[in-house]
């Protein structure tokens, strides 16, 4: 016959208590009273959303992130880590709205796979997992799981568009929304909005969460998503495409339907700069037509622009007796280009610059590679959306020097629209390498080297589609991370 021995409760010195598992002991200034019992708080009892759990209570779990406990209903189960013995280690993590779904695809002792969370890209990082880019999802070096091998997952839509804050001024500079310096373009003040189409691929979660300023929409025009930064500014907006280009460089594909359109904002839209603008897209628009593949300019996307006589600048405005009778022929020009654009519509009180287009969202005519529909036109009376001027010309691509290349030749198409207006008016011929010229004193040489040579690749491919391919090569529309401020020199075609 054996005796039953009691567990013997600890007594506890002058001054200490016996703790609630009846062994340990604390200073009594240290522990709380709880259901009879004593814990000490952070240790062995933790408030949490108001009220006390102690630390066997099956409603809490440790909580690997914050590294304390934290409510099972807060966390979630997966791979935090590896143990001493270099063993994955699994446990329970906070998932708040900061957090986004990194996914590990294990293989199993019995041979199958399980898609488990990972706490965090660090976490990956220490268990050296590599990326299924197709897929978005990591897995084990050497145990990749063969039913998903080069299988493309589709676009998902998302919007993780950072607004401006007054009182952000690092989380502006990081999503490229303010700018302390502006090198790269020369102290051009204008913002800039990109959208890249592609025909397959798609950004996971964990890649934009807390890191890129875009947002990806449905474009009936191509087979993948449509990658729509929001508004840049400066060398951090550089930046920030730059890291948007490296990722969708990694994971997405463009082809012939794709295209890389460029809005260009903070400019005086006025009735002269739209007159101007359309005479200096009509100067330059076979020049830059012969930078691009062949099939940009048999799109219905993105047309030539038509030729007007009535809205033709010729050097009598210059002979005008003085500003009025000047405004005057100036609004007559302006009032043809802004029928055009409007569909028929005289500009008047119902149909001006403070309204909707009346052709709708996707009217006709802001399908031409120079877009002026959104600088004379609201685009929705709820969208927050300034006016800007859209370039649509570009091949589709994510390669970071071609688009920002393309994005400071745009720049300087608006720079010299705004300073040069006698120069359009009186040169019949005005070339790319002019207006670069004027407009990068610093730099214009080496941007017009890469328009040089993006034309001499092109001038053979006089056939819709042919030889077009080599454009749409991975390897040509690679992307490498950089945070150089001064990119120019380096050409890519």
């Amino acid at each position: 016959m054996t005796e039953n021995k009691k567990k013997v409760k600890k007594r506890a010195p002058k001054g200490m208590v016996t703790l609630y598992d009846g062994l340990t002991t604390a200073n009594k200034d240290d522990a709380i009273l709880f259901a009879g019992k004593y814990y000490v708080m952070g240790k062995s009892i933790f408030l949490l959303y108001e009220r006390l759990y102690p630390i066997n209570s099956e409603e809490i779990t440790y909580d690997y992130k914050k590294k304390t406990y934290n409510l099972k209903l807060q966390t979630s189960f997966g791979i935090v880590g590896l143990d001493d013995n270099q063993d994955y280690l699994f446990g329970d993590f906070s998932f708040d709205e900061d957090s986004c779904n990194i996914l590990v695809d294990l293989k199993e002792k019995n041979g199958s796979f399980k898609v488990y969370k990972a706490m965090d890209l660090n976490t990956v990082k220490i268990c050296k997992f590599s990326e299924d880019y197709n897929r978005g999802i990591f897995y084990e070096r050497g145990s990749k799981n063969p039913l998903f091998f080069k299988k493309h997952k589709g676009a998902h839509m998302f919007n993780n568009i950072i607004e401006k804050s007054p009182f952000e001024t690092e989380l502006n500079q990081k999503y490229g929304i303010d700018s302390i310096t502006n090198i790269i373009s020369e102290g051009k003040p204008y913002t800039m909005g990109v959208e890249i189409e592609t025909s397959s691929g798609f950004l996971p979660e964990y890649v934009y969460t807390n890191n890129l300023n875009v947002r990806c929409v449905h474009d009936g025009s191509c087979s993948g998503g449509e990658y729509v930064t929001g508004i840049l500014y400066g060398d951090a907006g550089y930046n920030q495409l730059n890291k948007l280009c490296y990722e969708l460089s990694k994971r997405c594909t463009v082809d012939v339907k794709c295209g890389v359109h460029a809005h260009i904002g903070n400019i005086n839209f006025n009735k002269e700069f739209t007159v101007y603008a359309w005479a200096l897209g009509l100067k330059v628009e076979k020049e830059l037509f012969s930078m691009m593949p062949p099939s940009r300019s048999k799109g219905k996307f993105c047309q030539a622009l038509p030729h007007f006589e009535d809205a033709k600048l010729t050097k009598r405005l210059l002979s005008s007796k003085n500003k009025k009778e000047y405004m005057r022929k100036m609004e007559k020009k302006y009032s043809v280009i802004f029928t055009f654009l409007s569909g028929g519509h005289r500009p008047s009180l119902n149909h001006n610059k403070k309204k909707e287009n009346p052709g709708g969202r996707y009217s006709r005519t802001r399908y031409y590679w120079l877009n002026m529909v959104p600088c004379n036109f609201v685009k929705g009376a709820d969208s927050g959306i300034g006016h800007t001027l859209e370039f649509r010309i570009h091949s589709g691509s994510t390669n970071y020097t071609k688009i920002r290349n393309y994005i400071l030749i745009c720049k300087a198409f608006v720079w010299f629209v705004e300073n040069c207006k006698r120069d359009i008016l009186e040169k019949n011929t005005i070339t790319l390498q002019d207006i670069v010229k004027k407009a990068y004193p610093r730099k214009g040489n080496s941007l017009n080297k890469y328009i040089k040579t993006r034309k001499a690749f092109f001038k053979n491919m006089t056939e819709l589609f042919h030889n077009e391919g080599e454009e749409y090569l991975a390897s040509k529309n690679k992307t490498l991370l950089t945070n150089r401020k001064e990119q120019t020199t380096e050409l890519c075609v």
